[in-house]
């Protein structure tokens, strides 16, 4: 599933970020879950990245239209086709 570099990208990310230990089972299922959040990660499109889902919950109503134009700037934003 994994390319050699996605691999290692994994683990430079988990040894990074202080989860060495889930090194193995991101690379096996693709998935954890750090502090009760589900992170998600899928082959980029390259074979030297990565695409990282990170599933937040339902924003708190008072500052629901902030969050959803906040997460829609960004979106226009990430997806140029160049990152």
């Amino acid at each position: 599933m994994w390319s050699e570099a996605q691999s290692l990208l994994i683990g430079n990310l988990c040894q990074l970020s202080g989860l060495a230990e889930a090194t193995a089972q991101i690379r096996q299922t693709g998935a954890i879950v750090v502090e009760g959040v589900a992170i998600s990660f899928l082959p980029g499109c390259a074979n030297d990245s990565l695409r990282i889902a990170v599933q937040l919950g339902r924003p708190p109503e008072q500052n629901k239209l902030e969050i959803f134009q906040k997460m829609l700037e960004l979106n226009l934003v990430i997806d140029q086709g160049d990152h």
